[in-house]
């Protein structure tokens, strides 16, 4: 999937590509989200994460994560 990347140049925007490695990283995630019927969740941008029952709408939300190395 392509997603975001951040480029390392200030003041120019990122761009969209294919991350292999990060890919697999989001897969494994959601491989393990599924074994133990729970997803990662997030009310705002402040404060931590949240643990709740597997869903695929925040299995969606992960996947929409910005490469940001």
């Amino acid at each position: 999937m392509k997603i975001l990347v951040r480029n390392s140049n200030p003041g120019r925007a990122g761009e969209y590509r294919e991350v292999p490695e990060v890919d697999a990283f989001l897969a494994d995630i959601d491989a393990v989200c599924k074994k133990h019927g729970l997803s990662i969740s997030h009310e705002d941008s402040h404060g931590g994460f949240r643990i709740v029952e597997y869903d695929e709408e925040l299995r969606d939300w992960l996947n929409a994560a910005t490469d940001g190395r």
